[in-house]
């Protein structure tokens, strides 16, 4: 006999860490990472999008723009796109590989 007040909580929590990493993690993600660069060039920071991916592990982020503090409309640097993936086999063994 199946206990469903064994399985039916877990499947809950399963299906609420997943709608977060689906609809949150993303934009949490780009906010903190602004937040953390403004502070750092004391400068304004804009990035259009973050995906990131957790199967193949990657992170892809566009258009960041990096602002000069001193020159009020040149920017420090901008990418149009940034794009790193990481070999799934040496994360488990402490070494990040990023291949592109």
């Amino acid at each position: 006999m199946i206990r469903w007040s064994y399985i039916i909580p877990r499947i809950v929590l399963i299906i609420i860490i997943y709608c977060f990493f689906y609809f949150a993690f993303d934009p949490l993600l780009r906010w903190g990472l602004i937040k953390s660069l403004e502070s750092v060039f004391e400068a304004k920071v804009e990035i259009e999008k973050i995906r990131t991916s957790f199967i193949n592990p990657a992170i892809e982020i566009n258009k960041l723009r990096v602002g000069n503090k001193n020159k009020e409309f040149n920017n420090l640097f901008e990418f149009e796109k940034l794009s790193f993936r990481f070999l799934s086999k040496p994360i488990f063994q402490k070494k990040f590989v990023i291949d592109e």
